[in-house]
C-alpha cells in the first residue's frame, strides 16, 4: 500500500521451498479466519475514542495452533484472539507505527508499519467446539475512521 503522494513502482521477487511428500517433515495445516467486523463484510466504523469491536467463533477442528497474523486500519492499535472455553489467550498483536520514512506523513503523523505474528511452540492447542474470540482494539483521536477492519488468520495442524 503506497501512502505517498506520488506514483511508485515496485518489483516483488517470490522465492519458494519445494519439499517432496516421501519422507516430508512438513505438516498440512488448515486456515482459521477471524473477523470482528462478520463474515458478510469485514469493514465496520470506529467511533472517535478507544473503542473495541469483538466476535466469536466456534471451532469446527481439534489440533494445534501454529502460527497467527492480523490486520488493522488507520488508528487501529491491536487484535488478539482468545479461547473462552479454556480462558486461555492465544495470540495478541500490537500494532507499530511509523518503521520506517514510508510510513509517516508529511505532517509527522505515523501509519501502521508493522504487524508482528505469533507463532511456534508458544501457541496453544484448540479443540472442536471451544469458543474462539476476536478483539479489535482502535484509538481514533478527533474523528471517526470508516471503513476499518480487524482480522485474525491463523493456521492449525490438525490433530
Amino acid at each position: 500500500m503506497n501512502h505517498a503522494p506520488q506514483s511508485k513502482t515496485v518489483y516483488i521477487t517470490f522465492t519458494f521451498t519445494y519439499e517432496p511428500a516421501a519422507g516430508s517433515q512438513l505438516r498440512p495445516v488448515t486456515p482459521i479466519w477471524l473477523d470482528a467486523g462478520g463474515c458478510l463484510g469485514s469493514a465496520y466504523e470506529a467511533p472517535v475514542g478507544v473503542s473495541e469491536k469483538v466476535r466469536r467463533w466456534r471451532s469446527t477442528i481439534s489440533g494445534r495452533l501454529v502460527h497467527m497474523r492480523s490486520h488493522l486500519h488507520h488508528a487501529g492499535r491491536s487484535v488478539r484472539t482468545e479461547n473462552l472455553t479454556t480462558g486461555k489467550l492465544l495470540c495478541n498483536i500490537v500494532a507499530e507505527e511509523g518503521g520506517s520514512p514510508e510510513f509517516i506523513d508529511l505532517h509527522g503523523n505515523t501509519e501502521i508499519s508493522a504487524m508482528p505474528p505469533c507463532s511456534g511452540d508458544a501457541l496453544r492447542t484448540i479443540e472442536r467446539g471451544d469458543v474462539l474470540q476476536i478483539t479489535s482494539r482502535y484509538e481514533s483521536a478527533g474523528h471517526a475512521h470508516g471503513g476499518v477492519m480487524g482480522i485474525m488468520a491463523g493456521w492449525v495442524a490438525e490433530d
